[in-house]
């Protein structure tokens, strides 16, 4: 296992110039005998770790301003399960279904009839919509359509 002071210098020599870490490395070897211990001395080491954590700040930022989220391939649709119905339950909503669908034709046709009492045959309206309505079996049924489209 490399030693802390190992580690730290290898650090350095990444974020600074090649000739202040070879100084450096001259320093220490100079000023350590073979007999005194290879312990780090505290302040250069607590030096180059602040310069390490504003190193790691300032990258952390940039890449964080940098990052745009892709918000839309992260989103999950939850599928919607059915329970199983009866034959019973199911035959009551289709009976409701066609319930409403004849109760809104019957109220769209209502609208035909109003607005085929009001237009004007002669005004650019009626005559266009009589050109309209020869593609239909019924006048009604063209109204319907028209009014159906809008």
């Amino acid at each position: 296992m490399e030693s802390l002071e190992s580690i730290l210098s290898d650090l350095q020599g990444k974020y600074k110039d090649p000739e202040t870490s070879k100084q450096g490395k001259d320093e220490k070897s100079t000023s350590q005998s073979p007999n005194q211990n290879n312990s780090p001395t505290i302040a250069p080491a607590a030096n180059s770790l602040d310069n390490l954590l504003n190193d790691l700040r300032n990258n952390s930022q940039s890449k964080s301003q940098n990052y745009v989220p892709d918000y839309q391939s992260q989103q999950v649709i939850p599928e919607v399960k059915q329970k199983p119905t009866s034959p019973v339950i199911d035959r009551d909503l289709q009976q409701i279904a066609n319930q409403q669908k004849v109760k809104d034709q019957e109220e769209i046709t209502k609208t035909a009839t109003e607005w085929l009492k009001k237009l004007d045959p002669l005004g650019g309206e009626g005559l266009w919509f009589e050109e309209f309505a020869k593609n239909y079996p019924s006048r009604l049924e063209a109204a319907i359509a028209l009014l159906q489209s809008q």
